[in-house]
C-alpha cells in the first residue's frame, strides 16, 4: 500500500516512475512519505481516511468478486448520528430492504472502501459536514443526501461529483418532498368540513431575517395594508406563550396557527422543486395558505384554489385587499376547503410509500450493476 502510494505521489508531481530514482532516493522518499501518513493520522483521524482516495480500488467492484450485494459506507456517522440515531436505523433496516436478484444492503460506519459513500451534506441549515466529494475508493459510489437549497453553502458541491441525489427535488434519484413527513395527517384534515372555530386573521412565524431579503420586503410591504401577528423576530408585534426553545415549541406554534384564518408562509429560498414544511403546516392548522416560492408548487397541493400564490397578485396591496374580501364572503372563504385528494394520494404513491433507506439502497445498487457491467464487459 506504502509502495502503492509513493509511485502514485510522485508521479503526479514529477510526471516520472519512482523507479527512475535511485536506490538511497527512494528510500528516503518512502520513509518521507510514511512519517506525513502518520502525521496526518494522528492530527487528523477523520480526515486520514482520504489517503485511499484515488489509489485503492473499491474490492467488491472487482470482475472477480461476483457478489451482487450493496455495501455503503455511512460518513461522519458520528456527528450525522446524534442525537436522532438516524444511521443507527439505517444500519439496522438496511439488510431487509429487497433488491433485485436477492441481493443484500449493508450500511456500515467503519469500511470507508465500501461500494458507496453516503454522505449529509449539512446537518442544520449552513453546518457544512463534507467540503470535498472524495470516493475513498476508485469508482465508489457516491450518494448526496441534502434537505437544504443550494443557496446555502452546505450544498455547494458540483452535482458531477456524486452519482446519487438523495433531496426534496421530485426529480432527484431518491426524491423526499416535505409533505411526505405530513402526507397521511393531512389527508385526514382535508376530509373534515371547513372551520368555523377562527377568530383571528393573519399570523407570521419567521426568525430567519437575513435570510432572503425578497421575501421581507413582501411582508413588510403587505403589513402596510393590512394587520399581521407577528411572532417571530422578524416583524415582530405578537409575543409566545413560550420560548422557542422549549421542547414542544412547534406543537405550540400549531396550536396558535390554528386561530388564524390565514397563515403568511413565505420560502427562505426561490428554488425550482423547493417546498419546505411551511405550507403543509397551515393546510394541517386549517389557515388559508399565503405562498411566496416556488411556482412548482402547484404540483403538490391539493387543489389550485386551496391557498393564495403571492406571484398572482399584481401588488402585495392587491392581495391585501383580495384577503379582505375573502373574509367578507363565507362562501368564498369556504371554497378553500375543497381538497382535491386524488393529488394528496398520488403523492403519497409516488414519493412517500417507500422506505428512504430502501430506496437509497435501490439507487445504489443500480449504479454498482451498470458500473460493473462497463468494467467486466471489456
Amino acid at each position: 500500500m506504502l509502495q502503492v502510494l509513493a509511485e502514485e505521489l510522485y508521479y503526479k508531481c514529477m510526471h516520472k516512475p519512482l523507479a527512475d530514482m535511485s536506490r538511497k532516493a527512494r528510500y528516503a522518499f518512502l520513509v518521507l512519505v510514511l512519517m506525513s501518513m502518520l502525521y496526518f493520522m494522528f492530527h487528523f483521524p477523520e480526515e486520514s481516511k482520504l489517503i485511499a482516495y484515488g489509489i485503492t480500488s473499491c474490492p467488491h467492484l472487482n470482475c472477480d468478486n461476483h457478489t451482487e450485494n450493496i455495501t455503503i459506507y455511512l460518513d461522519n456517522y458520528n456527528i450525522v448520528n446524534v442525537p436522532y440515531n438516524v444511521y443507527d436505523d439505517y444500519e439496522r433496516s438496511s439488510p431487509f430492504c429487497q433488491l433485485p436478484n436477492g441481493a443484500k444492503c449493508i450500511m456500515n460506519h467503519n469500511n470507508v472502501l465500501s461500494d458507496a459513500r453516503f454522505f449529509v451534506a449539512c446537518k442544520r441549515r449552513n453546518e457544512l459536514l463534507s467540503k470535498a466529494m472524495p470516493r475513498y475508493c476508485k469508482e465508489q459510489i457516491v450518494i448526496q443526501f441534502n434537505h437544504e437549497p443550494e443557496m446555502y453553502r452546505c450544498n455547494s458541491v458540483d452535482a458531477s461529483e456524486h452519482d446519487v441525489t438523495v433531496n426534496y427535488k421530485l426529480t432527484s434519484d431518491v426524491p423526499l418532498p416535505y409533505i411526505c413527513g405530513n402526507i397521511d395527517k393531512l389527508i385526514e384534515v382535508a376530509n373534515k368540513p371547513p372551520p368555523t372555530t377562527k377568530t383571528k386573521s393573519i399570523a407570521l412565524f419567521l426568525t430567519k431575517c437575513h435570510k432572503n431579503k425578497g421575501r421581507l420586503k413582501f411582508i413588510e410591504e403587505l403589513m402596510k395594508y393590512i394587520h399581521v401577528d407577528s411572532y417571530g423576530e422578524c416583524f415582530h408585534n405578537t409575543d409566545m406563550p413560550v420560548s422557542r426553545q422549549v421542547k414542544d415549541w412547534q406543537g405550540v406554534k400549531m396550536n396558535i396557527s390554528q386561530q388564524y384564518r390565514f397563515l403568511i408562509c413565505p420560502e427562505g429560498a426561490i428554488l425550482p422543486g423547493f417546498v419546505s414544511e411551511k405550507i403543509w403546516h397551515s393546510y394541517l392548522t386549517r389557515s388559508i395558505p399565503i405562498y411566496r416560492g416556488t411556482p412548482d408548487i402547484f404540483e403538490q397541493v391539493p387543489g389550485s384554489n386551496t391557498f393564495l400564490f403571492a406571484d398572482n397578485f399584481t401588488s402585495p396591496k392587491a392581495l391585501a385587499d383580495y384577503i379582505r374580501h375573502i373574509e367578507s364572503d363565507k362562501q368564498l372563504y369556504e371554497s378553500f376547503f375543497k381538497m382535491d385528494l386524488s393529488k394528496y394520494y398520488e403523492i403519497k404513491k409516488k414519493y412517500c410509500s417507500f422506505s428512504r433507506v430502501c430506496a437509497i439502497c435501490n439507487g445504489a445498487y443500480k449504479n454498482k450493476l451498470a458500473l460493473k457491467r462497463d468494467r467486466c464487459s471489456t
